[in-house]
């Protein structure tokens, strides 16, 4: 099926369903509805070092007596004792250092990484939607895919200012793009795509394996949230919406398969190195699968120029 054709015939039902974008709500990760105990999930292994209080002799001398007193100030073998000093012992390095995480426990992922596969680029092509203009809370759709262009194609436009140029081009009034917008776009940047009905995490995984990315179409409502606010795991925002997100890699680790995003939702938001939280998150495979099946059933493969 020629992809233009595909994207003209679906139009009349594409334009019943606005990707509207998760609105102009922050994404700072937290929210007043958690209590400060469900962030707190890190914790930090410190040494339990405990200090014993030296015992000095009585100021009283022993009365004289005609029996030799139990005690006494002078030690009654030759085997001398050191006195308890009352200063705590310094824990040894081995003690008070924490262990080595892994990168897979770092993230949040577990221990146990069977597979990787990152479709990364040596280039920025990241784009946090709240820098993409007056409608960035909108503005997931042109932004995920003026990412896949960049990623597509080195030389392509990947700035905040060419989201905004692609959106304000089809809508001045705030609201998100629809499916065939997204299409559009890709044609008119020449970025080699297709469009996969019926998803599964199989046809996922086999176009990754291929060295393909995905942008998908999904509700937020079905993504886990992460509560530790510095692990990579599970949507870092409270806010349910209709979302577009795009996939560039995944990870098979404890067993779970969880797909490598590049969620443009960051609004902002970013962990204490300055990463923007929506760059190289992760989220399951099942779920975003199941939230794509669940909203709308048509999703992206975008290959390299």
């Amino acid at each position: 099926m020629m992809k233009k054709q595909f994207a003209m015939t679906l139009a009349a039902v594409l334009l019943a369903a606005s990707l509207a974008g998760c609105g102009d709500k922050p994404a700072t990760g937290t929210s007043s509805t958690l209590t400060s105990s469900e962030w707190a999930v890190s914790s930090q292994v410190t040494a339990d070092v405990s200090s014993t209080k030296s015992e000095t002799p009585s100021s009283k001398q022993a009365q004289s007596s005609s029996k030799k007193p139990v005690s006494s100030a002078k030690p009654s073998s030759s085997k001398v004792e050191k006195p308890v000093s009352s200063k705590p012992k310094t824990p040894s390095a081995a003690s008070s250092s924490q262990p080595k995480l892994s990168e897979t426990q770092r993230l949040g992922l577990g221990t146990k990484q069977t597979k990787y596969v990152s479709l990364n680029r040596n280039y920025e092509w990241y784009i946090d939607q709240k820098e993409t203009g007056i409608h960035g809370g909108t503005n997931c759709a042109p932004s995920c895919c003026v990412m896949a262009a960049k990623w597509a194609n080195k030389r392509a436009d990947g700035s905040p200012e060419e989201v905004a140029r692609a959106r304000e081009k089809r809508y001045s009034r705030d609201i998100g793009w629809y499916f065939v917008d997204m299409t559009d776009y890709l044609d008119e940047t020449k970025t080699p795509y297709q469009v996969v009905p019926d998803l599964s995490v199989e046809k996922v995984l086999a176009e990754m394996d291929k060295g393909n990315i995905w942008i998908f179409n999904l509700d937020t409502f079905d993504l886990t949230i992460g509560f530790d606010p510095e692990t990579h795991v599970g949507r870092f925002y409270t806010t349910d919406c209709k979302h577009v997100v795009l996939a560039k890699g995944y990870r098979i680790v404890d067993g779970v398969t969880y797909l490598e995003m590049y969620d443009p939702l960051s609004m902002g938001a970013k962990y204490k190195d300055g990463q923007y939280k929506g760059k190289d998150r992760y989220y399951k495979a099942e779920e975003v699968v199941e939230s794509v099946k669940n909203y709308y059933d048509y999703s992206i493969v975008v290959s390299p120029k």
